[in-house]
């Protein structure tokens, strides 16, 4: 029985809060998004909306997990 990804790809968006060592995840970002100037423009500009985005600049980044199934 062999395996394979599944096409649907899950993302969470996190950074790390400045001066500290806290992370902070946001659900639900495109696990697709390949470019990742705009994936950094979108996070900055969500914090900024939220007074947030001196938070971005000790670090920021992508977890993306798949869902494996049996190859056909």
């Amino acid at each position: 029985m062999a395996y394979q990804f599944s096409n649907q790809t899950k993302a969470n968006a996190f950074f790390t809060k400045t001066g500290t060592t806290d992370v902070y995840k946001i659900a639900g970002v495109n696990g697709v998004q390949t470019n990742a100037e705009n994936f950094h423009t979108a996070v900055v500009g969500l914090l900024t909306v939220v007074g947030k985005q001196s938070d971005v600049a000790s670090g920021s980044g992508r977890t993306i997990s798949q869902d494996l199934e049996e190859s056909p």
